[in-house]
């Protein structure tokens, strides 16, 4: 359960001296403190940063744990059963006894006078009830001397964990903690450090433990597992410098058998488990977590940028303010309090409102961050500095805020809305962009007439964004939005170009550049609204650079918070449309019967021919996409406004992503529509994983992507992920493979996604020989259908300095409508084999086509509804099946709603095939 604490706003943080110097005195004179008066002065001192002792982690937001370290026992919340305070020469760790720690609980719950722990810093004897263990004289020397510390490269601190009780026998049962000490000698010290611990490929630590053990002397050195992914020690320290080589343990042997893991990280992972506690603190420049290293301290002046590592997933990076020495640092759990210092914000969660609101990183972060050796050392000078506020999204729905969005921007007319349903589960994010600095586009008509991609990469490359420590952000946080048209492939091969006849007379390709965004996190609840500043070559400039940043922010949150929603006006509806096809049943089926002849003489193996339709419709194309994604959900949604034409579509597949140097594919082939029963959905997705034809197409196009991963990647990193898995969409099951591959130095996403496009699910095998009969026999630009929608995020710099080539994901274009002048245009093809049937082929591209058309016939006729409803004339139309088939029934509005989406996801479940 979910701890609650009064939101209490803090600006500084407050030593632990300070919080314990106004507790109740005890009858012999020493100071005290019980829960209440440790909570007391925790939200109430002003907090202050003139001492060295501060506060580890939330102390009173710690759960009780049973013998089994990690699992909660109770939903109580409980108060710390240690509190540590220190000095640079002395460690003082109190405890108490299973029934003196009860007794001083329940004595806490009746006087806050009463039931205390006695703490100091100087007590070093044991009391009744009082019970404090003196720092070992090996520790308390060790802590005298200059090269003791823990570091990275060149950051040097001190690192001291104590845990251990009276008679060293064991550890206790609850969430303890331990303190870093920063030593101000440690920069002259040289010693090493171990490379860190990739917590997630590595989960039992055997060979870690095996080997503190080994090296350990007596009690000096205790380790055991905790299970819910830590290591703990009763007491140890270490020096280290961060090579790999060797690390130093007072009292014990070098320890060289563990060299992937980093003793650092061991130090801080013992003493925290964020499911339980649910924030996390450190020293100035981090923070830590209790599933991977995320806090690497720098030096005592603070002109060193710390390096972090992955939070866990319950967790969110907050924010660091290094205005102080000794600063909180913080991240914020999803429904579990924690803090976050700053001016502006509060303790709570990140499912609330009014829990974050900073911009982060601080002006303060972003100057420390331009002066760090990451961006003074760069291979590319960083132009750009990603600052974001985040905000509780519960009340805001994705197509509310693009509406909320494009409706704000002057260029409401170029703007997009990326939405994901991946399979029977909800994709995590969802993006939102107007307004675009830039637009590149190229084509007959519209721009050069080239192959787009090196434009696109020029441009992109411009703009370098900073390593901004611990910031972390969904993939696509600003760059290029857009498409690119089949009709490209002429450039990827030229072999391939034909004359042919433009009918719908868009650019062959076009991206928005986008500086602002809106991401969903749908994981956590919540949203970030995230811009970029752009860094003056004049440093006086930063502020007013970082304002502007902000500025941007705080509009944007004003509108997503805004209640009103600018629903687009909907022009008067005709029904009766007619869908028109450029080349009509007699014309796809010649297609089918010419390919069979090449197949048969052995040109080809496969190849997919398409048919395109033509309808009239005044429905506003948001309108569109609002239905085609309640009935079609998708991987891949999306709404893109190219000022004189929208894009809309639900694709269901990944035609290249590419994300930390490793490419990924999925192609998929073979279809079969879902089941009214579980029992019935499983033997047809039975009957599909076995079908022989299906299977053989499949592997096919499985080589093909091998094939085009393998021409840009590393050979001995190209893979099939997995194999023929069914995935199960609203309407369908497919059998679906991934192929993946690590780009090969001197390779870029650019050039992983020329290999790859089109992808062959759309053109055939071998590739460019079935693209040259694909042309001769259609002799009309395809446009959108079959090219690729998608994203290429910014390239930035990593902790190193060194360049890192931003994300790329992009899908095919299927299940996608143009819309462009009043028409609705639909596009859709099939594979055809040796054995494939002319009028069995036909028939599945108007299956394949049909949930779209249905689509807007439905929406058309809701409303017409709606306007006939509105002014007096409403005739109650229910749709229950295809068109001609309502019932005239008088029932309100939303009954009518209902009805009709009801009866049109009954009528196209159980109707259509729908296929790629």
């Amino acid at each position: 359960m979910a701890c609650s604490f009064p939101r209490t706003k803090f600006a500084t943080l407050t030593p632990l001296s300070t919080l314990f110097s106004s507790s109740a005195t005890h009858k012999k004179g020493m100071k005290t403190t019980t829960p209440r008066t440790l909570y007391r002065n925790l939200c109430q001192r002003t907090l202050s940063s003139s001492t060295s002792i501060s506060i580890p982690r939330n102390p009173f937001v710690l759960r009780r744990l049973s013998t089994a370290p990690g699992s909660c026992s109770t939903s109580k919340v409980l108060p710390p059963r240690q509190i540590a305070t220190s000095t640079f020469s002395t460690y003082t760790h109190l405890k108490m006894s299973d029934a003196d720690y009860a007794a001083f609980l329940d004595k806490a719950n009746q006087d806050p006078n009463e039931g205390h722990a006695t703490t100091t810093s100087k007590s070093k004897e044991f009391k009744a009830q009082d019970k404090g263990v003196e720092v070992p004289k090996a520790i308390q020397d060790v802590l005298k001397q200059d090269k003791v510390y823990i570091s990275d490269a060149d950051e040097p601190f001190v690192g001291v964990a104590l845990q251990w009780d009276e008679a060293g026998k064991g550890l206790p049962d609850e969430v303890e903690f331990a303190q870093l000490i920063d030593h101000p000698d440690a920069e002259n010290a040289d010693v090493e450090l171990l490379d860190p611990v990739d917590w997630d490929s590595n989960g039992d630590y055997k060979d870690v433990i095996e080997a503190v053990r080994k090296a350990g002397k007596g009690n000096d050195v205790r380790v055991y597992k905790v299970p819910k992914g830590g290591v703990r020690t009763e007491y140890w320290l270490v020096t280290t410098d961060g090579k790999g080589k060797e690390a130093k343990l007072v009292g014990v042997k070098a320890l060289k058998n563990a060299a992937h893991v980093s003793v650092l990280t061991l130090l801080l992972i013992q003493v925290i488990d964020l499911d339980q506690i649910g924030g996390a603190m450190g020293w100035r420049g981090g923070a830590t977590n209790g599933n991977a290293l995320s806090l690497t301290l720098s030096k005592r002046n603070g002109s060193q940028i710390p390096r972090y590592r992955t939070l866990p997933p319950c967790l969110d990076y907050v924010s660091t303010n290094q205005t102080h020495q000794l600063a909180l640092h913080a991240a914020t759990h999803r429904r579990i309090p924690s803090f976050a210092n700053g001016p502006d914000q509060n303790v709570g969660t990140a499912n609330n409102t009014a829990s974050q609101r900073a911009v982060v990183p601080s002006l303060e972060t972003v100057r420390s961050i331009l002066a760090s050796p990451a961006t003074t050392n760069a291979a590319k000078k960083p132009t750009l500095v990603p600052v974001y506020r985040q905000i509780s999204s519960d009340l805001i729905t994705p197509s509310a805020a693009y509406l909320k969005v494009s409706a704000h921007h002057k260029d409401s007319d170029l703007s997009f809305l990326f939405e994901s349903a991946a399979t029977e589960q909800v994709g995590r994010y969802s993006f939102v962009g107007a307004g675009p600095r830039k637009v590149l586009a190229t084509g007959p008509g519209h721009g050069p007439e080239c192959d787009p991609l090196p434009a696109l990469e020029a441009e992109l490359a411009q703009h370098v964004v900073a390593h901004v420590p611990g910031l972390q952000l969904p993939p696509m946080a600003g760059g290029a939005v857009g498409y690119v048209g089949y009709d490209c492939v002429r450039y990827f091969e030229p072999k391939t170009a034909r004359p042919m006849k433009d009918v719908l007379q868009i650019p062959e390709s076009l991206f928005m550049l986008f500086d602002t965004i809106v991401a969903f996190d749908r994981f956590y609840g919540v949203l970030k609204v995230i811009t970029y500043l752009h860094v003056p070559e004049d440093a006086a400039q930063l502020e007013a650079e970082y304002q502007k940043a902000t500025q941007t922010i705080d509009e944007l949150v004003a509108v997503l918070n805004s209640p009103d929603i600018p629903i687009p006006e909907q022009q008067p509806i005709k029904l009766g449309q007619e869908y028109t096809s450029n080349v009509g049943q007699q014309g796809y089926e010649s297609h089918v019967t010419e390919l069979k002849k090449h197949i048969v003489k052995g040109d080809i193996i496969q190849a997919v021919p398409s048919q395109r339709f033509a309808r009239p419709t005044t429905l506003h194309p948001f309108n569109i996409y609002r239905h085609l994604r309640t009935v079609n959900p998708s991987p891949y949604l999306f709404y893109v406004n190219c000022k004189d034409f929208q894009i809309v579509g639900a694709s269901p597949e990944l035609l290249v992503k590419s994300e930390a140097g490793r490419v990924i594919t999925h192609p998929i082939a073979g279809t079969v529509k879902r089941g009214k029963t579980p029992e019935e959905d499983q033997r047809l997705a039975d009957e599909l994983r076995s079908s022989l034809k299906d299977r053989a197409e499949h592997v096919m196009l499985v080589d093909l992507a091998r094939n085009d991963v393998n021409r840009v990647g590393d050979p001995y990193t190209v893979r099939v992920d997995h194999l023929m898995v069914v995935e199960k969409f609203s309407h369908v099951q497919h059998l679906v493979s991934q192929v993946s591959g690590v780009l090969r130095a001197g390779q870029t996403r650019f050039d992983a996604f020329r290999s790859i496009f089109p992808a062959g699910t759309v053109s055939g095998a071998p590739k460019v020989r079935a693209m040259e009969l694909i042309a001769e026999l259609e002799k009309e630009k395809r446009g959108i259908y079959a090219g690729a929608v998608g994203y290429f995020g910014y390239g930035g710099v990593d902790e190193k300095g060194e360049e890192v080539e931003g994300a790329m994901d992009t899908c095919i274009a299927l299940r996608t409508m143009l819309v462009k002048d009043g028409v609705a245009y639909l596009q859709a093809g099939g594979g055809i084999v040796f054995d494939s049937d002319e009028y069995d082929e036909w028939l599945e591209t108007m299956n394949k086509l049909g949930a779209n058309m249905q689509c807007i016939t439905t929406a058309e006729e809701l409303y017409y509804d709606q306007q006939q409803q509105a002014a007096g004339k409403s005739q109650g139309g229910i749709y229950t099946g295809p068109p001609d088939q309502g019932t005239a029934q008088s029932i309100p509005m939303v009954e009518r709603y209902n009805a009709l989406m009801e009866g049109f996801v009954r009528w196209s479940s159980s109707s259509l095939g729908l296929g790629t």
